[in-house]
This record gives C-alpha cells, sequence and structure tokens, in this order.
C-alpha cells in the first residue's frame, strides 16, 4: 500500500483538518508540532492516537482539545497525563469515558456527570458512590440503565422515569412490582 508522508507543515495542517486522522500520515517532526496536533484533534478526537504511538507526550491543551471534541480519546491517552480536571471534561462529552478515568480520580461529583450524560456508566461508578440519587439520573437519561439498579433502590419516581424514558424497561421491573 502506498502512504504519503507529510513533511510540508501546509500541506499537513489542510490533511488534518479535513480529517484528523491524517495525523498518521505526517512526519515526526510534524507529530511534535503544536499546530498540526492541535488541528488535528479538534477535528477528531481520537487521532490522538496516533502521536502516542512514537512517545510523544502532547500539550494539555491538545489533550482537552482532544477529549472535548471526543471523549472517548480519553482511552488513547496514558494514565500518568490523566488528570481530574481532564477525566471530567471527558465525561462531559461522553460520559461512557468514565471506565477510562483511573479509580483514584473517580469521585462521585465526576461519576456524577457521567452518569447524567450516558446513564448506562453507572455500571462503572465505584458502589460507595452508588445512591438513589445517581440510580434516578442514570435512568432519567436512559431508561435500559434500569437493568444496573438494585431492587433496593427501585421506588416509584424511578421505575416511572425508567419506562417514560425508555418503555421497554418495563421488562425490566419485577412482575410483583407491577400491579
Amino acid at each position: 500500500m502506498y502512504y504519503i508522508m507529510f513533511n510540508d507543515k501546509q500541506k499537513a495542517l489542510k490533511a488534518v483538518t479535513f480529517n484528523g486522522h491524517n495525523l498518521r500520515f505526517c512526519s515526526n517532526f510534524l507529530k511534535n508540532d503544536k499546530d498540526v496536533v492541535l488541528a488535528a484533534v479538534k477535528q477528531n478526537g481520537y487521532a490522538i492516537s496516533w502521536i502516542y504511538q512514537k512517545g510523544i507526550i502532547p500539550s494539555e491543551a491538545v489533550l482537552f482539545a482532544a477529549v472535548n471534541e471526543y471523549g472517548e480519546a480519553l482511552e488513547k491517552i496514558p494514565e500518568k497525563c490523566r488528570t481530574k480536571e481532564l477525566c471530567l471534561a471527558a465525561v462531559r462529552q461522553y460520559g461512557e469515558a468514565l471506565r477510562y478515568v483511573p479509580l483514584e480520580l473517580r469521585t462521585e461529583e465526576l461519576c456524577f456527570e457521567a452518569v447524567k450524560q450516558y446513564g448506562v456508566a453507572v455500571d462503572y461508578v465505584p458502589t460507595e458512590f452508588r445512591s438513589k440519587e445517581m440510580y434516578l439520573a442514570a435512568v432519567k437519561q436512559d431508561g435500559s440503565a434500569l437493568k444496573s439498579v438494585p431492587e433496593k433502590f427501585y421506588s416509584d419516581e424511578l421505575l416511572l422515569a425508567a419506562v417514560k424514558n425508555w418503555g421497554y424497561a418495563i421488562s425490566y421491573i419485577p412482575r410483583s412490582l407491577l400491579s
């Protein structure tokens, strides 16, 4: 297969602005260029994966641009670069990114933000943060999150919220509670 290797900054900028994944065709020198990398991750946050293959550590601005464009880009950022603020930005953009947040950075606030954005992210919330309020937020965002709610947290409000959000959630409710 034939690949073009970009060595010219202006051509590289055009290419990554069109498709951030074109960063993979840039020279190592340009993968170290803040303007080129920033343009790439602003177009597609997941493009950050092409610089870590070369062991390059980008600036904080590049990291934030990547997760603000696509929260799941957090997966491609080394753990040593994942700060509380970066993880919060990632889960606000894409709640399921919570699964890439190191356990020691999973605060109740961060988990709640993730669940409000993506209800099923409740599966990645540490047990000590799972509460009636957390589960209610989860089912309000995505009724299918009801499958993750222990029965001891069931209430009329929670069950109704789940079914209003997603009618099929009724199939997760035990028959004894439907009468």
